[in-house]
């Protein structure tokens, strides 16, 4: 059921974060906070360069996989269809999205898409 989710990213002109309730900061590594699966699969494929791009794309690729646990290639293309990366080429995106979809159906689903406290 879509609606028990919990929120759906937004647009920034759309809402602030402080309007969120639900809104939590991203993981700072060293911080004692593991990163999300999507988070390690990002670095872990080399996903990650100048970082401009890597919150939109983090957040669209963590949606997607919390409504859709195996995407194909095109539902991942249409995902993270909204966000402009400039280094990548996206290939290394690709994969990195493959990855954490791959871990996380490899758990059962189980475990934080996002990062957790440890």
């Amino acid at each position: 059921d879509p609606a028990s989710a919990g929120p759906a990213p937004a647009s920034a002109p759309a809402t602030s974060a402080a309007a969120e309730q639900s809104w939590r900061p991203a993981p700072v590594p060293g911080s004692g906070v593991r990163l999300s699966p999507v988070q390690q699969a990002f670095i872990d494929a080399g996903a990650v360069q100048c970082g401009f791009c890597t919150p939109g794309l983090l957040v669209a690729a963590d949606e997607l996989i919390e409504q859709n646990a195996r995407p194909s290639d095109a539902d991942i293309r249409e995902a993270l269809s909204g966000n402009l990366c400039r280094c990548t080429g996206y290939e290394t995106i690709l994969d990195a999205v493959r990855l954490a979809a791959a871990r996380t159906d490899a758990a059962g689903g189980e475990g934080p898409v996002r990062g957790e406290v440890v």
